[in-house]
């Protein structure tokens, strides 16, 4: 550990710790999305014509996703989840999303037996650890037509798992398949 480490770990408290990470996690509230919507203004499929009759752009995206406890193909039981998709060509996030099944806030206040202080809840997802990939890509196909005027129409991923089926099933625009 290098001497800056050790004299930040040493002489923060928890509590200022918690601020510190508060602090960062608004600002990456914050900043995400307005990257993200920069991300989508870079893409240039419209300048090369790569458009359908809505003026929607059309584009080639990458999708994975990840959970917070390694499964090696088995007992899929992670907590938490995660996946995004990429631009193909830019190389920048579009969409990212967050999956949890539990809020350690609430977890911690019971197992210490005590009331629960308002907060921020964290708990968004009730469903299958192996089905958070899935419902964060697909949210983001079927939020992209809407909020950002492109169709993700070349989906390029690992099939490690049901994604493609689902965004095929949840028919994220009307006219065009993926």
């Amino acid at each position: 550990m290098c001497n800056f480490e050790k004299m930040v770990w040493t002489n923060d408290t928890k509590s200022e710790i918690m601020d510190e990470q508060n602090i960062i996690a608004d600002a990456w509230a914050k900043t995400a999305p307005r990257e993200m919507e920069l991300a989508i203004e870079e893409e240039k499929a419209k300048e090369r014509g790569d458009v359908d009759a809505d003026g929607d752009a059309l584009i080639t995206v990458v999708a994975d996703g990840s959970w917070a406890k390694r499964s090696y193909r088995s007992n899929y039981s992670s907590l938490s989840g995660a996946a995004a998709i990429v631009d193909y060509e830019t190389k920048k996030v579009l969409h990212l999303g967050v999956r949890n099944k539990y809020c350690s806030t609430c977890q911690m206040s019971q197992r210490k037996e005590i009331e629960v202080k308002q907060h921020e809840f964290f708990k968004n997802w009730s469903g299958s650890s192996s089905s958070m990939e899935a419902d964060i890509i697909v949210d983001g196909f079927l939020q992209s037509s809407s909020l950002h005027k492109v169709k993700y129409t070349r989906m390029i991923a690992d099939g490690d798992s049901n994604v493609y089926m689902k965004v095929l099933a949840s028919r994220p625009y009307d006219n065009t398949t993926v």
